[in-house]
């Protein structure tokens, strides 16, 4: 099938032809007409058959201009049709092509969005990890700081127990060689009765400084005993939530918590308060309302 230009310059050509044709049927019209005029014509008759016949061929012709006429008008508002649709379709092929552009750009800046995103939170994660190392770190590092000052102040403890178990050891001596003293006196009966009771009145300072220095060697042994309990409780806390912590669970963080309190409580106890309030070492201790289901639970453990 030509194309419109193509089809265009055919229908001028027959048009051309038709017009060609036209003209020399008009000028057969004329002559037959100009017979027709003259008297002296012969057969009339069948010249106006001729005309006629001319006349219709004529009409023909210029049915058949007029039919070609209105074909290429069609074909020239068919081919500017085209013309306009091959723009609107260029114009249309150009916004897709500026979509698809910014799709692009924006798929582009989506990835490096995605990208920053898994960035960040891998530093969230990294964070994350150096947070709870710097905490456990703090946490052990002050268990440790803790546990030194308890273990500074249980070595100076010492050096008092020391002073005051010589004083007791010779408190002690000093009144039992004064008893053997007095004892012997009194069985040899070598001094007068007032004079054992003033011996006697003289022992009486001593047992007083006896029951002193041994009384202060006893509080000073339980205070060290306290500050050496507290200073391993310090540094052995953290791992000891730790080891709670894993085997436990997060479903008992409050029974853990609440262990833990009362455990500072403890390590933060003034240690004259604890040896006063204590009754002796062979008492058992109540549990608290947040040791006792701890021990029940580690018990459950260990079976």
């Amino acid at each position: 099938m030509p194309n419109a230009p193509d089809a265009i310059l055919e229908l001028q050509n027959e048009i051309e032809e038709l017009k060609s044709r036209k003209n020399e049927v008009a000028e057969r019209l004329q002559e037959v007409d100009s017979r027709l005029n003259n008297s002296d014509a012969d057969n009339p008759s069948d010249l106006v058959q001729k005309k006629q016949q001319l006349e219709q061929e004529l009409e023909g012709l210029n049915e058949a201009i007029v039919t070609n006429e209105e074909k290429i008008s069609e074909l020239e508002g068919t081919d500017e049709a085209k013309e306009d649709l091959s723009d609107v379709a260029k114009q249309a092929d150009s916004l897709i092509s500026d979509l698809n552009d910014e799709y692009d750009t924006i798929q582009n800046k989506q990835d490096l969005i995605d990208d920053r995103i898994d960035e960040i939170d891998t530093k969230q994660e990294a964070l994350n990890e150096l947070e709870e190392t710097a905490r456990g770190l703090l946490e052990k590092s002050t268990g440790a700081a803790l546990g030194a000052q308890f273990s500074e102040r249980k070595s100076e403890l010492e050096e008092s127990l020391k002073y005051w178990k010589v004083a007791s050891i010779l408190s002690i001596a000093f009144l039992l060689g004064s008893a053997v003293v007095l004892y012997y006196n009194i069985i040899n009966g070598s001094a007068d009765p007032l004079s054992n009771v003033s011996k006697i009145a003289l022992i009486l300072p001593i047992s007083v400084a006896v029951w002193f220095s041994v009384s202060n060697y006893n509080r000073q042994k339980r205070l060290m005993e306290e500050y050496e309990f507290k200073a391993r409780m310090a540094l052995s806390l953290t791992g000891f939530r730790e080891v709670l912590q894993d085997e436990i669970g997060d479903e008992n963080d409050d029974l853990i918590a609440e262990f833990i309190i009362e455990t500072m409580d403890k390590i933060y106890a003034n240690p004259q308060i604890n040896i006063q309030s204590d009754k002796g070492s062979n008492q058992d201790m109540p549990l608290t309302n947040g040791q006792a289901p701890l021990v029940e639970f580690i018990k459950r453990l260990g079976k």
